[in-house]
Parts: C-alpha cells; structure tokens; sequence
C-alpha cells in the first residue's frame, strides 16, 4: 500500500498528503476521542489518555505492581528492525543535545511484550510506513537530568515573562506547582538514582510508584514515509536483520546500518504539528481535534499514530502525542478510567542485563568508529579491540562507511530540542503560583 505524497505550490492550498490513503483506510483516520470513561455514575468521563493522580498511593483507584519479569529487548532486533533517533544519546547530528545525557543508551529498549505489540502496530500502518522510536526505556540518572532541565527552564521562562521576580524565593507550594506542571511532560525519577542518597525505606516507597519509562513499558514514537525506490531495498535488508540471531553478526549489523541509512537520508518524517519532547500544549493528545492552528497535515498524522497504536493494544497519554504505555501503572489507569475495570501493573523498575550493557559498549564503539572515518578515513585502521574480537577488519570498516556515510547525518529528521519547557504558560499555572507565592 502506497501514500501518494503531493506536492503544493505556496500560492494555493496546501495539498492532502494523505488523500490517497484516507480512500483505502479511513480506519486509520478516525477522530481522536476527547473522553474516555463516561457511564452514567461519571457522565463526564475523563480525558483521553488521563493518568492524573496515578502516584497517589493513598487513592482507591491505586494502581498496583506485580513484576511479570520479562526481559527488556533492544528495537532493534524485533522483526522488522525499528529504527531510532536516540535523541538522548545525541545519536543524529540535529539532536537537541550535543552530548548524550547521564546513563542514556545508545539502542532502544522496551518489555518483550511491548516489542510484540510494537510488531503488530507495523503491520497496521500502510507497508511505506515505518515506526520511528525516539525514547524508550529510561535509565535513571537519564530521568534525573531531564526533569531538572524541564523544571529548570519552567522557572527561567516564568522569570523571563515576569510571573516571579529574579532571584525570588520560592514557597514549598509553589515548588509543587511547578513541579506538577513539569511531570506532565518528564516524571520524576522513581526510585532516585543511587547517587542521590535516598533512603532504603524511601526507595522502597518509590519502586511501588516507577518511572513510566524506566519499566520499558513507555515509549515516544512516530512515523515516517519511506521514499518509493527504497522501499524494496529496506525490505530486503529488513529481512537480512530479521535472519541473523546472532547480535554480534557482521552481517547483522551491517543490515542494520544500511536500514538506519535509509531512513536518514530517504525517508520523510511527517508534519506532527510539533517536534518530540516540546514542552507545551500543542503537544497533547488531542490538541489537533479541537484546535486547527497546527494544521491538517499534524491533526492527520497524529491520528494515524493514535489508531495504529491503541488498535495493537497500546494505552495514550494526554499530554503528548509521541508517548504511548503499556502494562506499567499509566497504562493501567488510562484502562481503568476507560474500561472501569481495574487491573495490575505488571512492569516495574528494569534495568539492562550485562549482555546489553555489553552490546551497548561494542553498539558505541562501531557508531563511534564510523562516524570518525566519515570524517578521516585512517581513523579505521583504530579498531577496538572488542571489535576485532567480532571479526572487525580496517577493509569491512572502510567498505561499510563508504555504503552508509556519517550515521550522525540525516536529511529525514526535523532538529528536535532538548528538554526545555517551550510552550505557552498556561494562565491557570500563573494564578496557581501567584497564590502558592502569597500573591
């Protein structure tokens, strides 16, 4: 199946991308809910993707965890391969960060049974689509360094439009405040990194209330649409990846560099309305249902991503877009609030074996490598000795950079930003903080 990608000309109105595809899968084009939940006990229902309160272990409606144990699996060797930005790692040149963040990794991760509904979302989408991961499992110290920056550029942006003054103290109240509207985009880390000091009892507390993102049970994804001529070629290179078990396969990972090429250079990456991780209002869910300033194009492509992801299982979440659950504590309040039946969580804390951490390292060290002799060549007779153990050679080095490139470049991916707060200050938060201040 084909999307017919048209052209428009500046002095008319923008064309339907979608047209074509609209015609042959209107499922995919169904409205995005506004409410989720209404019964005549709670005529109002709740927003889509509501997760308000998840935290709150006092509350009846407490979502428990009951660690399934499955495993963490790297996206990269689902079948078909998916493809990431690794935003947080820095991966692409045009990332918002110019070094990776604390403990973010260089692959993505999710929970096996995340993987599969991952597969089954592929299959929904038209066959020149592709799932695109931005973030995945969340280390720790990564949770840590984001929610400081967002939080961080929340106060600086609420000095900056003159709702506290420079060098204002601020109320323990007001710090709540903030910090609530900062976790709507970037939870708190839970439990907080080792090097923070926490105390055993108030890990304990904490590893009942996780990080979303930490249990690799949340993901932040797209889409993008694959360039025609390349789209046999990428599966065919797909099926490579997909054949070789072996993770430290040559041939493996050079299908799986070729895939990454593809999608860097020959791919498109549809009008979202705005990029990944943007702070703001115009990141939620269904912002594009009752507001047409980000235009057709972002309301269409959200909705796409919406009804393939919730079609394979997955869970939204209000705020943002990109992020979907499953099977950790939002997921299951989203489902309670819309189905009324309550469950339990079955991901909790995880965190990578040594066999990844181990992949992670010798993953680093050929991406490094390459990206070195893109720019030097003689930087390829520099082989790791990790690497040559798996049969890395100056001559399958130079061959493969010469088919791929640089793979920090990228002519698909819009530039994302870092984790700074960027949206309008909801007036709401103005007058809560100016109350919280004793204004």
């Amino acid at each position: 199946m084909t999307i017919e990608i048209q052209s428009s000309s500046m002095d008319t109105e923008p064309a339907d991308v979608y047209a074509e595809l609209k015609e042959r899968r209107p499922d995919l084009f169904e409205p995005i809910p506004l409410v989720i939940g209404q019964t005549p006990e709670q005529a109002e229902g709740y927003p889509n993707g509501s997760v308000a309160g998840w935290r709150n272990m006092e509350s009846p409606d407490f979502i428990r965890v009951e660690d399934n144990g499955e495993p963490l699996v790297n996206v990269d060797h689902l079948n078909p391969p998916i493809f990431t930005t690794g935003d947080y790692f820095a991966k692409l040149g045009n990332s918002g960060y110019d070094t990776p963040l604390d403990g973010a990794p260089l692959a993505q991760y999710v929970r096996k049974g995340v993987g599969d509904k991952l597969t089954k979302v592929q299959e929904l989408l038209p066959d020149n689509c592709r799932l695109v991961v931005f973030d995945a499992w969340r280390s720790l110290p990564t949770q840590q360094a984001t929610y400081e920056m967002c939080y961080q550029s929340l106060v600086d942006k609420l000095i900056d439009e003159g709702v506290l003054a420079s060098g204002e103290e601020l109320t323990l109240e007001a710090k709540d405040v903030i910090s609530v509207e900062t976790q709507k985009f970037i939870s708190l880390p839970s439990p907080l990194p080792p090097e923070a000091g926490q105390s055993e009892a108030d890990r304990e507390r904490a590893r009942q209330i996780p990080s979303p993102h930490n249990t690799g049970g949340s993901i932040d994804l797209g889409f993008v649409i694959i360039e025609g001529e390349y789209l046999e070629h990428l599966r065919e290179l797909e099926a490579i990846a997909s054949a070789e078990e072996d993770p430290y396969s040559i041939r493996k990972a050079e299908a799986n560099f070729m895939i990454a090429m593809i999608y860097r250079n020959h791919s498109r990456l549809p009008d979202f309305g705005t990029a990944f991780d943007f702070a703001g209002a115009q990141s939620a869910l269904a912002y594009c249902e009752t507001n047409d300033s980000l235009g057709a194009e972002a309301r269409d492509s959200r909705r796409i991503l919406y009804n393939a992801m919730v079609g394979a299982g997955f869970e939204p979440y209000e705020e943002e877009w990109w992020h979907f659950n499953d099977g950790n504590q939002m997921a299951e309040t989203t489902k309670h609030r819309r189905t009324g039946d309550k469950g339990v969580a079955k991901y909790g804390n995880a965190d990578l074996s040594e066999a990844q951490q181990y992949h992670e390292r010798i993953h680093r060290q050929l991406f490094e490598l390459l990206a070195a002799v893109a720019e030097n060549p003689v930087a390829a007779q520099n082989i790791p000795e990790d690497l040559k153990k798996h049969g890395a050679t100056p001559e399958l080095v130079l061959d493969l950079s010469a088919h791929i490139g640089n793979p920090k470049e990228t002519r698909s991916f819009i530039p994302t930003h870092d984790m700074k707060y960027r949206g309008d200050i909801p007036p709401e938060l103005v007058l809560a903080i100016s109350r919280a201040q004793g204004r």
